[in-house]
């Protein structure tokens, strides 16, 4: 990975200690080595594959929501701004109404890990999900990433995030998912 603001955060551990998850995975599939009758939901997985070093991969993500996030899922309106600030993914209309998506909870080499406050695309308070977005290598694709973001919630947001991951991967000029 070149170097870049994000390299410490998304640093990989030494080798065959690698945790991400191996093998296709297709949307909302159960995470591996989970099972849905233990007393905590199973994270189901959604992927994207990008043609984008790492680091760029997370810039994309992390710098540019404003150009990818769906209008279809502002709380603020088409003309709103999303972004983040002081640990929050804030998005803020043109009238001057704010609304936080999510709060950042820790950066790790799992990933980035959201808090949402609230569900996707609706201003009110409603169940949350949390959110763990990674960022690894595709294997044999030079310059490729494999973006996967596991969620634990109310199946809705499951749905709403495999649109989220639609649009990212589509900015950054690849596909959502894996075959």
């Amino acid at each position: 990975m070149s170097e870049s603001i994000f390299h410490d955060p998304f640093a990989r551990p030494p080798a065959g200690q690698d945790p991400s998850p191996g093998g296709p995975v297709s949307p909302g599939a159960e995470a591996p080595g989970t099972s849905a009758g233990g007393d905590a939901p199973a994270p189901r997985l959604l992927t994207a594959e990008v043609p984008l070093a790492e680091d760029q991969a997370v810039e994309a993500f992390l710098e540019y929501p404003h150009l990818w996030w769906p209008a279809e899922m502002r709380a603020c309106g088409e003309g709103s701004h999303v972004g983040l600030e002081d640990g929050l993914l804030v998005e803020e209309g043109e009238d001057g109404r704010r609304h936080s998506w999510a709060r950042i909870g820790a950066v790790d080499a799992e990933g980035l890990h959201f808090r949402w406050v609230g569900w996707l695309g609706r201003t009110g308070a409603g169940p949350s999900c949390d959110a763990v977005v990674g960022f690894a290598p595709t294997p044999g694709v030079p310059s490729g990433t494999t973006v996967t973001a596991a969620i634990t919630g109310p199946a809705s947001s499951v749905e709403e995030w495999a649109v989220l991951m639609g649009a990212y991967a589509r900015f950054a000029g690849g596909r959502p998912g894996r075959t």
